[in-house]
């Protein structure tokens, strides 16, 4: 309910590149990949869910990339439509506090991060970014960031 949700707020969005940050199965790529996002990445450091992602792609054309999210360096993606992160509920707080400053680096100027995250979770400010919007699910809250005009 909440992949098909998030998908139905992004439509009114441009198609572009998309990263997919704790990629799990590969699942949210997959759709996006579906729904005209090209390039999509992948990025999961879990070898069994790295696993799970090349079973699914069966050749769909997913891009991925083995490693911890957190080892992402500055330029290492650019011009990115739309940043999706779904942590470990739990590390949600430490993985935006990484995250947050180089994720804006890797946006478009008309990109957006979407980081979901336990509804329990309140997020930060983080220099450079501006929450646009909020969505729950259940126990699933959607957290919507652009880039700061003015910055």
């Amino acid at each position: 309910m909440a992949r098909g949700a998030l998908f139905s707020i992004l439509q009114h969005r441009p198609v572009g590149s998309f990263l997919d940050l704790f990629s799990g199965t590969g699942a949210v790529a997959l759709e996006a990949l579906s729904r005209g996002y090209s390039p999509v990445w992948c990025v999961e450091k879990d070898r069994d869910a790295l696993t799970a992602i090349r079973a699914n792609d069966r050749g769909a054309g997913l891009n991925i990339v083995a490693g911890d999210a957190r080892g992402l360096k500055e330029g290492s993606f650019a011009d990115v439509s739309v940043i999706f992160a779904d942590p470990p509920y739990d590390m949600a707080l430490e993985m935006w506090a990484a995250l947050a400053g180089r994720l804006r680096g890797f946006l478009s100027p008309s990109g957006v991060i979407v980081w979901e995250c336990s509804r329990a979770v309140d997020l930060p400010g983080a220099v450079g970014l501006t929450a646009i919007d909020e969505r729950l699910y259940g126990r699933t809250k959607f957290l919507f960031f652009e880039k700061s005009v003015n910055s």
